[in-house]
């Protein structure tokens, strides 16, 4: 977790050095603008806006994406990121606070895919889930890194590591181990 939050300054970047993110040093900027990078980032606990809806919560990740969209367009990617994880149109009314763990991770997942960014950082996204729940995300995982988008995963949970990652760098405090 560490990792992300120096790589997007969230809530905290590095002490020296520089964080690049496709050549373009990051080090400073804001949160939108990373976005705007094509950078996007989920979190290890559950993170939304309870008081609003599914659908409001993942219109704010199309309204912070990479590309200016029009109102109509960020609504056509909220409403499809939000399909895209399993929250169809069904849960799009429903108060993100109403939601299970399962479904804040989805409605995470989804907010961060409607940014449309070309790199998605996963901090933990199996911690808390069962074990269909897990391979439900395996499944979204993978079908996000099928549309292009290159994931970076912090996991605990080995077998889900290995079954999405094609390469493997293991950190403890710092250092790398293997």
């Amino acid at each position: 977790s560490t990792l992300f939050n120096i790589i997007t300054g969230i809530p905290f970047g590095p002490d020296r050095g520089q964080i690049r993110f496709d050549g373009i040093a990051i080090n400073g900027k804001s949160g939108h603008t990373i976005a705007r990078l094509g950078l996007a980032r989920t979190f290890q606990r559950e993170t939304s806006f309870d008081g609003l809806t599914v659908f409001e919560n993942a219109l704010i990740g199309a309204s912070y994406g990479k590309q200016e969209k029009t109102a109509a367009t960020a609504r056509n990617a909220a409403a499809e990121a939000l399909e895209f994880v399993g929250l169809g149109s069904q849960s799009f009314g429903r108060l993100a606070g109403e939601l299970s763990v399962f479904e804040r991770k989805c409605l995470m997942l989804a907010t961060a895919i409607a940014m449309q960014p070309r790199m998605l950082l996963l901090d933990e996204p199996a911690s808390s889930l069962t074990k269909p729940e897990i391979e439900t995300s395996i499944g979204l995982i993978r079908r996000t890194a099928e549309r292009g988008i290159t994931i970076l995963l912090i996991e605990h949970v080995l077998t889900f590591l290995m079954s999405l990652s094609q390469h493997l760098l293991v950190l403890n405090n710092g250092r790398v181990l293997a």
